[in-house]
């Protein structure tokens, strides 16, 4: 319960460029309320950032202060506690920066998406490093399980839907 984990910054995650992120995630409940923070890169004040969370209305949106990583997965169809799921994020240089799910493209922005490029904020995944984060992104603790969490940056691994690893 309301834990994270929480990684130093790094220039390693200036991921202005091409870059992939993806992990498997698992819910124990399905949050009912608010955004269920997995990627948080900010400020402590939540002013400054680029974010992957889980909506209980809009299934995987991304965040970022910008405004050009602002999309969503569209919905919460599929998603279902006590299920094991893939998600990757993935940017394809200045072009198109999409959302994929089990291997299947469920949301995009074409128009030329900035950001996520901050790399002087530490990043929590799974959490919120502060309440004032917390409160700034509507937040709530994820409650499960994520595996296999990995960075890509420079590639965008996937450009169209894909066989899930396994």
């Amino acid at each position: 319960t309301n834990d994270f984990l929480e990684i130093p910054s790094s220039t390693d995650f200036y991921l202005n460029g091409s870059f992939t992120i993806e992990f498997w995630i698992y819910f124990n409940t399905l949050p009912t309320s608010g955004n269920t923070g997995l990627w948080i890169n900010s400020n402590d004040g939540g002013t400054q950032y680029m974010g992957i969370v889980y909506s209980h209305q809009n299934g995987i949106q991304t965040y970022d202060s910008g405004g050009g990583w602002n999309f969503n997965q569209g919905g919460t169809d599929g998603w279902e506690a006590k299920k094991w799921r893939h998600v990757a994020i993935v940017r394809d240089g200045n072009t198109s920066i999409k959302i994929f799910i089990d291997g299947k493209e469920e949301g995009a922005n074409s128009s030329s998406p900035s950001g996520p490029n901050s790399n002087e904020y530490n990043i929590a995944i799974g959490g919120w490093l502060n309440s004032t984060q917390k409160g700034n992104f509507g937040g709530n603790y994820f409650n499960g399980y994520l595996d296999e969490l990995r960075v890509v940056k420079g590639t965008a691994v996937y450009t169209g839907d894909f066989d899930v690893p396994t």
